[in-house]
């Protein structure tokens, strides 16, 4: 950052600017209330990315935690979010993928929520994560519908991302 520009993956997370530099001693609150709305705003996009499901309030609450403990204990902005988002990597919900079965008790198989389907999908075809469109239809639950995921899947095999099924198939 020695040129003063963003470094490329910050600007990839940064949904919007954390930090907003002042000097002036009463503003220093609002400043830090921006800088924490901001902050929670990056997180809980990019745990949503990478936990690939929608995440609940407690669950960023959590995290923001940690956010909270290094941001008044000293750390600047990005060292607090640092934190955080390694938080979220550190997860089994970014480790592993999980499926929550909807009747934990049942004996029968049960069917997929949209998002372990665009997990499944995703990793198969492209041994990747799901991307922004097939989250989105996760996230609104047409994923589930037969056309839209005959759709999706067609999408996805023709991207050459899909060229992943093939190389590791032969592996």
């Amino acid at each position: 950052e020695a040129d003063g520009s963003t470094p490329p993956g910050r600007a990839k997370l940064y949904v919007c600017d954390p930090e907003i530099i002042t000097t002036d001693e009463e503003s220093k609150e609002t400043t830090k209330s921006a800088d924490r709305d901001c902050s929670q705003t990056i997180v809980e996009t990019f745990m949503a990315e990478a936990w690939r499901r929608p995440v609940s309030v407690s669950e960023v609450d959590d995290v923001m935690g940690i956010f909270d403990t290094a941001y008044d204990g000293g750390s600047d902005v990005h060292d607090a979010l640092e934190f955080a988002l390694k938080r979220v990597l550190l997860s089994p919900w970014f480790i592993f993928r999980v499926e929550v079965p909807s009747e934990p008790e049942s004996t029968v198989s049960q069917p997929l929520s949209a998002h372990e389907l665009a997990a499944r999908l995703s990793y198969f075809l492209w041994s990747s994560q799901p991307d922004a469109e097939l989250r989105a239809t996760a996230d609104d639950g047409t994923l589930l519908d037969l056309g839209v995921l005959e759709d999706q899947t067609r999408r996805m095999l023709s991207d050459d991302k899909a060229e992943a099924l093939v190389d590791n198939l032969g592996e």
